[in-house]
């Protein structure tokens, strides 16, 4: 990480043609007229500009996670930009899933080149609605647009943590489609890596996503708690004011009965 780059080098000979074969799907999405990215592949190496002023879209959604509405809206216009860039379902389709049913990929729309890695957490998000994709590596044939949506509801761990998902996948209208996608994305998994490797990522990433989430959740029990000394504050703060009014009103009182003594 430079102050305006990063940049990604292939840590040994062996991970060189990976660096290739991403920089040939940076090529393919900058064809994409609806979308920014901001990776470029640079001979041997992959460079990017340096973002610091946009939010991750996975982080807006997050932040949304009571409104539906809102987190819908966004992703809708992401599965638009998608369809641009989409076919309807053919026999090359039918033998790519040959064992799914026919009615159900009827329903879907295919990216002849699928940047599978095009997904909230690898997005930063613009208020006048533009997305700007980074970390582009990988590619899969002829997947449908809307996996891409429902990987970036899986992928948003903070939001997954505070949701139903399967309620906003209902409001996505691809709840239909979890088990499909689901095995998609796990194949996928399987294709990019060792079996053996695969078994430990899971498990690390199982241990890590759960160490996150228990930190997580303190820090909200955290927050949680200080709220409430916040409010217990205030309102001995109020009780203190109004004791001081009394008092005052009590002085007031004395006083005036005091003159009329007097008087």
């Amino acid at each position: 990480i430079r102050e305006n780059r990063v940049e990604k080098y292939p840590a040994e000979e062996a991970a060189r043609e990976h660096i290739y074969n991403i920089g040939k799907t940076i090529d393919d999405l900058k064809s994409f007229e609806d979308i920014k990215i901001i990776d470029n592949f640079e001979k041997d190496f992959i460079s990017s500009e340096f973002i610091k002023n946009y939010p991750l879209l996975d982080g807006i959604l997050a932040e949304h996670y009571n409104d539906f509405d809102f987190i819908t809206d966004i992703l809708d216009r992401l599965k638009n930009v998608l369809l641009k860039y989409s076919q309807k379902y053919s026999m090359r389709i039918r033998k790519i899933f040959p064992d799914k049913d026919k009615k159900m990929l009827k329903k879907l729309n295919y990216m002849p080149k699928c940047p599978w890695d095009m997904v909230s957490k690898n997005c930063f998000y613009k208020d006048d609605g533009t997305f700007i994709f980074f970390d582009q590596e990988w590619e899969g044939d002829f997947l449908p647009a809307e996996f891409l949506i429902y990987r970036s509801v899986i992928n948003s761990y903070e939001l997954v943590k505070k949701i139903d998902v399967d309620l906003l996948l209902k409001k996505l209208g691809i709840f239909e489609f979890k088990d499909f996608f689901s095995e998609i994305d796990g194949n996928l998994r399987k294709e990019i890596i060792d079996e053996n490797i695969l078994k430990a990522e899971q498990s690390s990433v199982k241990g890590i996503d759960n160490l996150i989430n228990d930190n997580l959740s303190l820090l909200e029990d955290l927050k949680n708690k200080n709220d409430y000394i916040k409010n217990l504050e205030q309102y001995a703060e109020n009780l203190k004011n109004d004791n001081e009014k009394k008092q005052q009103y009590i002085l007031n009182l004395e006083n005036m009965l005091r003159q009329k003594e007097g008087v």
